[in-house]
């Protein structure tokens, strides 16, 4: 979900648009069929979300969450000359297109509780009603990017696989077996 839904992928979608114009996959459409996908459940007649999907949905909300309300990524000072730049690169468009997501994501969730017959389903349903209310409104932004999970949120970060390892730290000391 993390590299789904990672900036530089939104960056380059926005930049295909600005290039090609509207017959591209918009960055618009792109967020709308992972929500579509995300929360297909809330289409059924009958909602039931099982443990792996609420999971999934959860790991949504806090990443969107991140978006919205975490801090900007920026280049770290330390970046290895050579290495690319638009790894962290950002877009404008970024923050009003998550917010409008949830705007379209609240109404179908509601209409979804009516039709949920376990209380498993209905509690996930009402705490993601609440959950995306705290992401959309200012006074809860500091609090609600804190909440986030620190691994869902960690996408836009360095990737330990293009990362230098002397940029990367250590788990743990080394330590040496000697006969």
């Amino acid at each position: 979900m993390t590299n789904l839904l990672s900036s530089p992928r939104f960056v380059r979608l926005v930049e295909q648009e600005a290039i090609d114009g509207i017959s591209v996959y918009t960055p618009s459409e792109f967020l709308a069929d992972v929500r579509k996908g995300v929360w297909k459940e809330l289409d059924a007649p009958q909602v039931k979300i099982d443990a792996y999907c609420r999971n999934l949905q959860r790991a949504y909300l806090d990443l969107v969450n991140g978006k919205l309300n975490g801090a900007a990524p920026g280049i770290p000072a330390n970046l290895q000359q050579g290495f690319p730049a638009a790894v962290f690169a950002t877009s404008g468009d970024q923050k009003p297109f998550y917010r409008a997501e949830l705007k379209a994501l609240n109404p179908a969730i509601g209409a979804a509780l009516a039709k949920a017959p376990d209380r498993e389903t209905k509690a996930h349903l009402e705490a993601a009603r609440d959950q995306i209310a705290k992401i959309l409104d200012p006074k809860f932004a500091n609090s609600a990017a804190a909440g986030a999970g620190p691994n869902r949120a960690a996408g836009d970060q360095l990737d330990p696989f293009l990362t230098p390892p002397d940029q990367l730290g250590t788990c743990g000391p080394d330590y040496v077996i000697r006969p």
